[in-house]
């Protein structure tokens, strides 16, 4: 198997994911061309699509659609 198809298979269906490590979001097209996060490198497992971070979007009053290359930290 292929590393794009890999990563491929791995991510979510969303068309956003944010990176456990930078906290930035990206497309997720941009996680399989690059194989990694385009920001930091992080492997595919550390991509989580942005509906995971509803409880996050809602403590934090992220937006629904995210702004890409945009920092959300988990933490405050």
């Amino acid at each position: 198997m292929s590393e794009k198809k890999f990563v491929d298979t791995w991510l979510s269906c969303e068309e956003y994911q944010w990176c456990l490590h930078c906290e930035r979001v990206s497309l997720r097209s941009q996680w399989i061309d690059y194989k990694s996060c385009m920001y930091c490198g992080a492997s595919c497992i550390d991509a989580w699509e942005w509906s995971l971070n509803q409880t996050f979007v809602v403590a934090r009053k992220y937006p629904e659609i995210p702004v890409l290359g945009k920092k959300y930290p988990m933490c405050p």
